[in-house]
């Protein structure tokens, strides 16, 4: 196989697909042509362009079936070996009614009416690409509806300009002959002839206002930092080598983006881009700040279709969370070793200690004690009878933990039980708790970080994880609290970000750099996604003496109303009965808890009035996980139970045997 045959790139405009779209497409990619389903995945969602993969000609082809089968634009482009527009640093230019006339060092450069005209706008120190990342990601976190195209272009472009961008101009006659490439640096002190010198960014704005009258067809790119093309990617330092690479990458996708045109013509942008007609004050005026999301910032309210829309009190129990403020998330509790960890750790010291004191050598103290000790465990069966109680104690807690799930029916929020319940619905923020790789609103994230070693496998140096911050889960009938501290998660969807993925997040960007040579990952349970929980639910510890109360002055009210009262008198005799009042007891409870749910007291608010947990109880399981993981859950406690007890069963025999022996 030649070189040739095997340098092609797969380049794809991105896009946002459902859900089970884009698993379905990555699915068909993966047994198709080989592409990683994950990789894919994560490439296809955004909004730029992204080199889907590089490798051999037909098996790029199949792909780009596949892609075009999904309406998925795509271009098959060949590894560039030598670059064939390379654009002249402009010292002079002028604008007339025949056209503009740039001055370089070598020649004179013209664009006439009707020209065809590719600008390709690059920041190459990074600071506006930056900028602009953090805020979309911010827009995202605040739940902002996403501007149209029309306006992220335009705020792209200020952006771009007012940071003292390069602008790459490449020149094609009507009929697509190249007439040669301009670049117009901030650096560059051109002025028009006779004129005083004006600021770079206003220079350049003049310039691209005067090529949209001019020319025919118009393509204005600024992808250059947004685009996840494979060796056209900036790697942003604040030293001279990187900006010299940088501006060589901006050649290279100005080539390849030409070239692209060529084989599949983008569309003519100049109706698109009306603001460059603006004046250069009215472009250069900065926007209006957008506000941190890791600060208590006004985030986007929850909507109901019943929620009343007057500052007059309201009867729906989701009226309260039209305040429209989340609080910062509280700090991670310190995580303390308990008693039984204690005496794991304590083992496992003894354990370490022995070894290496019958390593060192048979004689002494630790030494002779060590081997008595292996000896004896083993020639009587004690190790293996261990291993089997532990494993049949494993057993029992998963088969245990399975007919918990399948036996416990799905409640409500609204008239969810005490005790151990499960629920259904989706998951709704309490606090602003946002993941910091995406930038996505979320209930729970963890995050790992991994440096390749010296076997170039990966390793884990560092993570992240919030885990312990109530939110609320929410169904058609209300709102529950969740506290998800020690709760086991299942089926969780972990993302991978790597080095060359710096503009990361589901169709948003985010600033956040990965340095070369590392892999981090990121496990998010997103706001409004549906999920699963299996739990304890009580009454919060600062309401439970406000349910005992409520609960006492229902009963007071009870026995001060004898008519309301005699109702429970089943057998007529005029007289309630211990039997009888505990069943008018039994029906105040109901009440009391029904008001807590429907939010008719005051003080706690109805979803904080109670919680599902953890169980107290050791070895009663909490379980997190989306909705379509129950049915699997339930499969992996079975295996896992049946291994256990068959594990028990092969050491219990063992154990008989030796001891026997």
């Amino acid at each position: 196989m030649s070189r040739q045959e095997s340098d092609y790139h797969l380049i794809i405009k991105q896009s946002v697909l459902l859900a089970d779209d884009l698993k379905s497409l990555s699915g068909t990619l993966f047994w198709e042509s080989g592409i990683d389903a994950n990789q894919s995945a994560q490439t296809i969602t955004g909004s730029s362009f992204a080199t889907l993969q590089k490798g051999i000609r037909q098996k790029l082809e199949k792909a780009a079936v596949v892609l075009d089968q999904s309406k998925i634009q795509n271009w098959l482009m060949p590894e560039a070996r030598t670059i064939r527009y390379v654009p002249k640093k402009i010292t002079g230019y002028s604008i007339d009614p025949s056209g503009i006339h740039f001055i370089t060092q070598t020649r004179e450069i013209g664009i006439e009416n009707n020209d065809q005209i590719h600008i390709f706008i690059g920041d190459i120190k990074g600071e506006a690409v930056i900028q602009i990342k953090e805020d979309a990601g911010k827009k995202a976190a605040l739940e902002q509806d996403k501007p149209s195209q029309a306006i992220i272009r335009r705020n792209r472009y200020k952006k771009l300009i007012a940071n003292n961008a390069i602008a790459d101009i490449y020149i094609f006659s009507p009929e697509g002959q190249f007439k040669g490439s301009a670049r117009i640096s901030p650096a560059g002190g051109i002025s028009p002839s006779g004129d005083k010198k004006p600021e770079a960014s206003e220079k350049l704005h003049e310039i691209i206002s005067a090529i949209r009258e001019k020319a025919g067809r118009l393509i204005l790119n600024m992808e250059f930092g947004f685009a996840r093309i494979s060796g056209a990617y900036p790697s942003y330092g604040s030293g001279n080598d990187e900006i010299i690479e940088n501006t060589d990458k901006l050649t290279k996708l100005g080539n390849l983006f030409v070239t692209m045109d060529q084989l599949k013509p983008f569309p003519d942008m100049k109706k698109d881009l009306a603001f460059l007609s603006e004046s250069y004050a009215f472009i250069s005026a900065p926007p209006p700040p957008i506000p941190d999301p890791a600060e208590n910032i006004e985030a986007k309210s929850f909507e109901t279709p019943n929620a009343a829309k007057s500052s007059a009190p309201s009867e729906d129990p989701f009226a309260w969370s039209n305040s429209g403020h989340l609080p910062p998330p509280p700090d991670e509790p310190t995580r303390n070793l308990d008693k039984k960890a204690l005496a794991i750790v304590a083992f496992i010291g003894l354990y370490i200690f022995f070894m290496l004191a019958a390593k060192t050598g048979k004689s002494g103290f630790a030494a002779g004690i060590m081997d008595s000790l292996i000896k004896y465990c083993v020639e009587t069966g004690l190790i293996f009878a261990v291993a089997s109680v532990f494993l049949l104690w494993f057993g029992f807690r998963y088969i245990t933990n399975k007919r918990l799930i399948e036996n416990i029916p799905t409640s409500r929020a609204r008239s969810v039980t005490m005790g151990m319940s499960e629920l259904k619905g989706k998951a709704v923020r309490k606090y602003n708790l946002v993941s910091p790789i995406s930038l996505a609103p979320c209930v729970y994230y963890s995050i790992e970080k991994f440096k390749k070693n010296s076997k170039g496998a990966w390793t884990r140096y560092a993570s992240e994880t919030r885990s312990s911050v109530p939110f609320y889960l929410e169904d058609e009938t209300g709102r529950i609290l969740i506290h998800p501290d020690g709760a086991s998660l299942y089926g969780i969807r972990k993302d991978e970000y790597q080095s060359m993925f710096m503009m990361m997040g589901i169709g948003n960007a985010t600033s956040m750099p990965i340095p070369p040579g590392e892999k981090w990952t990121e496990q998010i349970i997103a706001e409004n996604s549906p999920i699963y929980v299996l739990g304890f639910v009580s009454p919060v510890a600062k309401g439970a003496d406000s349910l005992k109360d409520r609960l006492l002055e229902k009963l007071r009210d009870l026995k001060q109303d004898k008519s309301s009262l005699m109702t429970y008198d089943a057998n007529g005799d005029g007289k309630i009965s211990p039997e009888e009042w505990d069943i008018a007891r039994g029906e105040m409870e109901e009440e009391v808890l029904k008001d807590t749910l429907d939010g008719k007291h005051h003080g706690v608010e109805a979803a904080d009035s109670i919680v599902l947990s953890k169980p107290k109880t050791p070895g009663m399981p909490m379980i997190i996980a989306p909705t379509r993981m129950e049915d699997k859950i339930t499969k992996r406690f079975t295996m896992l139970g049946v291994a256990s007890f068959a594990g028990a069963v092969v050491f219990a025999v063992t154990a008989i045997i030796y001891g026997i022996m």
